[in-house]
């Protein structure tokens, strides 16, 4: 008889689900271990290779100019991979053709050279050394076919925009003119001057004329090499304004981030020197202006430390007996004009409130004088005020108000 298994314990018998692990809201998924390895990888591989075919780590980039020219010699690194690619591809249709061969042989030396140019700093040379390439292996393709001119090598005369577009993006601009200009001549030349094969001549009866023929054929090419050409300096027109406006944007950053570096710099010093200061007014010698970026703050720094120095030596010099002598004198002086002062104070007072002035004795001090002079007021016009010998008519003689 089959047992009954109660839901639970069947439940539990089975394999539980286990969910992928979500990330918290705002997290970020890091890719797989194997992605970054090869992400590594492949950096280092581009770093190594610029690093011989370019200038990179071996200029500096202070200036507009200078990175402008590392960065097109990082196009023309890049670029001269691309074409040693299409070596690699063209390997294989060259096996049995000895003419072929010599070609890719000569157009991988250029290669090299190119980067040789790129890596010496002349970024200009082996771009036009690229463009030269590009352009001379299309003609060459025309010209080494045994059986003539045919419809089939019509369409390499548009692949001359290549050169074009070489041209738009490691030269200067008004270049892609030039370069369309000379892709144009050979282009008719190639046309009209190399055997044509039979299919081309027969295409011919197709055309009212083999002038038509020539118009219809070379229309296309000449005219994409122009249109590209436009485009193509346009491109590179709107590149080198938006690439000034960054560098503008950069360079205006970096002069605030300087200004303001500058000024926290002025304020700490002024603070500092302001401290040196109140030491130095309090009396303390020891003190010194320490080092400081601004140039013009560190001058009056070493001028006040000079200073300091100057005062900590006066400040410690033992005095002459002369002047020791003088200031003995001055210190004697100070308490004698003290007290003759006291005691003119004293005698004015008893003189304001009518009684007889007990005049201090001269003691060689500026007060003397004054002295001297109150003595004669009082010996004049007596001890209440009035000449003598006159009387005031409103008041009685010993009425001393007025002094009070």
């Amino acid at each position: 008889m089959q047992q009954f298994q109660h839901p639970q314990n069947t439940h539990r018998s089975q394999p539980s689900l286990q969910l992928p692990s979500v990330p918290p809201p705002g997290g970020q998924i890091s890719p797989p271990e194997n992605f970054r390895h090869r992400g590594g990888a492949l950096r280092q591989l581009a770093g190594w290779w610029l690093g011989i075919a370019s200038l990179t780590g071996h200029i500096a980039e202070n200036t507009l100019a200078q990175r402008e020219l590392l960065r097109r010699s990082r196009l023309v690194a890049w670029l001269i991979v691309g074409l040693f690619m299409v070596v690699l591809v063209l390997i294989p249709l060259a096996i049995t053709d000895q003419r072929a061969q010599m070609t890719l042989l000569l157009f991988t030396a250029g290669l090299l050279v190119a980067v040789w140019l790129n890596r010496t700093g002349r970024v200009t040379g082996a771009g036009i050394l690229l463009v030269a390439l590009v352009s001379g292996a299309l003609l060459e393709a025309n010209l080494a076919s045994p059986i003539g001119l045919t419809l089939g090598e019509l369409p390499n005369f548009d692949a001359y925009v290549v050169s074009v577009v070489l041209a738009a993006t490691v030269l200067p601009r008004w270049t892609t003119f030039v370069v369309a200009l000379i892709n144009t001549i050979l282009i008719g030349g190639n046309y009209l001057l190399q055997p044509h094969n039979a299919n081309l001549q027969h295409d011919a009866l197709l055309y009212p004329s083999v002038q038509a023929q020539t118009v219809s054929l070379l229309a296309r090419p000449i005219a994409l090499q122009f249109i590209l050409a436009v485009v193509a300096f346009l491109w590179a027109r709107s590149m080198d304004r938006a690439l000034h406006r960054a560098d503008r944007a950069e360079e205006l950053t970096q002069l605030q981030q300087r200004e303001l570096a500058r000024n926290q710099a002025l304020e700490d010093g002024v603070r500092m020197l302001l401290t040196i200061h109140v030491a130095l007014a309090n009396g303390n010698f020891a003190v010194r202006v320490p080092e400081m970026s601004d140039p013009m703050l560190w001058r009056v720094g070493m001028s006040l430390n000079m200073l300091i120095r100057r005062l900590q030596a006066f400040a410690q010099q033992p005095l002459t007996p002369d002047q020791a002598a003088y200031v003995a004198y001055n210190e004697q002086m100070v308490v004698k004009m003290t007290q003759e002062a006291e005691q003119l104070v004293a005698a004015l007072q008893r003189l304001l409130a009518g009684q007889a002035p007990s005049w201090p004795e001269p003691g060689g001090t500026p007060l003397d004088a004054i002295t001297m002079l109150m003595q004669e007021l009082v010996r004049t016009y007596g001890l209440y005020g009035l000449p003598r010998g006159q009387e005031r008519r409103d008041t009685p003689r010993d009425n001393t108000n007025w002094l009070r």
